[in-house]
């Protein structure tokens, strides 16, 4: 059973950076439960916050509850070394982390106060928000909750204009759009599946990933964290095969990391097009900034119909970093998202850790 093609897939969907970033189950507060000093309020904002991104959904983030707020630090045992060297993803991820934090606080009527504290990517304090009382927001929190990644089954079809600026309006000048039949978007298809390939062949990598599978049903109850079979979208008997048979030692097989190469050259010819998202700088308020302008994309998608499938290995594997700004006009690509209509949008199931799980006095 170990060496099933429905098996195997599981690399094809795992090995794609970026969701690996799949929210909590929708209007799911399972064992909500307030750490102690702080109120049920700003528990339930960083519950919100929680639903945030991040790589292999390691949930980088740990929090210190002050009195007038939170201090957002990274905790350094959930960092990707290998795919991630210089934590720009995970600083994506706090950001977007921050994001929802500052949405979620409006709806219960504060407004945030952000200072970055990091002065390089490996600091532990990243930010500091102060809470103050302001008029409440009425953004629809459902959005936090129904966010998800989709991987398979992006439609062919051509996106509207219409629907692409939509989508686009949250990062502004800060994103270009090429449709699929562009001859950007040819080359960023050849750049993804050859940066996966070379990703996947990378031992370093595979092994780091495969610390993050959550194979069965118990672990991953357990860790409330990583990549399970339903957020990679292996279901029916696919899913129970992988979940009943397979184990971290899997990943790194020759036939599994075939089978993921073979599936992501399928992948990345599905959706209407690709978008670039680009940065100012690269340094620590510039990546928060440009997480949380991801997020804020990211949470329009679903009303819109639209999937996005982050498939960064291109900006992960050096001889594609520099391939890409060439599309970019010379700005820095943060992103690279694969985007398309979806028939049936899929409810979130990736697991949240609880919120006394990562935040303390």
């Amino acid at each position: 059973m170990k060496n099933t093609a429905a098996a195997l897939t599981l690399m094809s969907v795992a090995g794609l950076a970026w969701p690996r970033l799949l929210p909590a189950a929708a209007g799911e507060l399972r064992d909500f439960q307030p750490p102690r000093g702080l109120d049920e309020v700003r528990a339930r904002i960083l519950y919100y916050a929680s639903l945030a991104p991040s790589g292999h959904n390691t949930q980088p983030w740990a929090v210190k509850i002050t009195p007038d707020g939170f201090i957002v630090s990274q905790d350094p045992a959930r960092r990707l070394p290998a795919v991630d060297p210089a934590n720009r993803e995970l600083l994506l991820s706090i950001g977007a982390f921050i994001e929802n934090l500052y949405l979620a606080a409006g709806t219960y009527g504060f407004r945030g106060d952000l200072e970055i504290r990091a002065k390089n990517a490996f600091d532990g304090e990243i930010a500091a928000i102060v809470l103050k009382k302001d008029k409440s927001s009425t953004y629809p929190l459902s959005r936090l909750e129904l966010r998800r990644t989709i991987r398979k089954g992006q439609l062919p079809e051509e996106l509207k204009t219409a629907d692409v600026d939509a989508l686009l309006a949250p990062v502004k000048d800060d994103a270009v759009f090429f449709p699929k039949m562009s001859k950007e978007a040819g080359i960023i298809r050849q750049y993804a599946a050859e940066a996966f390939a070379a990703q996947a062949h990378r031992a370093a990598a595979q092994e780091e990933l495969s610390r993050w599978i959550r194979f069965g049903d118990a672990e991953a109850e357990k860790h409330r964290d990583g990549l399970t079979t339903a957020g990679m979208e292996i279901t029916g008997i696919a899913g129970l095969a992988v979940r009943l048979f397979m184990n971290s030692a899997d990943v790194t097989k020759p036939s599994f990391i075939r089978q993921g190469i073979d599936l992501t050259n399928r992948l990345v010819s599905e959706g209407g097009g690709w978008v670039i998202i680009t940065g100012v700088g690269a340094n620590i308020a510039d990546l928060i900034e440009t997480g949380r302008k991801f997020q804020r994309l990211a949470l329009l998608a679903r009303e819109l119909g639209i999937g996005i499938h982050p498939m960064t290995q291109q900006l992960e594997e050096q001889d594609w970093q520099g391939k890409v700004p060439a599309l970019t006009g010379g700005l820095t690509p943060q992103f690279i998202l694969r985007i398309g209509y979806v028939r049936d949008y899929p409810s979130p199931v990736a697991p949240r850790r609880p919120v006394t799980w990562f935040a303390g006095g």
